[in-house]
């Protein structure tokens, strides 16, 4: 059974999943900008300019409305907390992991080839 007069259930862990989103995003449009070449290279192109906003906020909105749907599940009772956070877990460990992100040293480097 799900956790019962939970504080976690007021909607506030949708922003969970729409930020990890946002970071995904940001991944995809920072590899979209180094593949285009694009980066640091000034003011991008109308149409990069275009894609790149796409791949950030899409994932956010996405994820959020993914996050949001589950909580509802947990309000429900269908499912249970701890169920909310494995799925939670295992869907950002393998949206990292697709894109190339394993370790704070990966988005470390990345973020500083954007700051050259």
């Amino acid at each position: 059974m799900a956790d019962t007069g939970d504080d976690r259930q007021d909607g506030g862990w949708d922003a969970l999943w729409a930020v990890l989103g946002g970071l995904a995003g940001f991944i995809l449009m920072m590899k979209y900008a180094e593949a285009a070449g694009v980066l640091n290279t000034g003011p991008a192109p109308a149409k990069e300019t275009i894609i790149g906003l796409a791949l950030l906020l899409a994932p956010a909105a996405v994820f959020g409305a993914a996050g949001g749907r589950i909580r509802d599940e947990v309000a429900k009772e269908r499912t249970t907390w701890a169920t909310y956070w494995t799925t939670t877990v295992t869907v950002f460990v393998a949206v990292f992991a697709l894109l190339g992100i394993t370790t704070i040293d990966d988005l470390t480097e990345m973020l500083d080839r954007w700051g050259e």
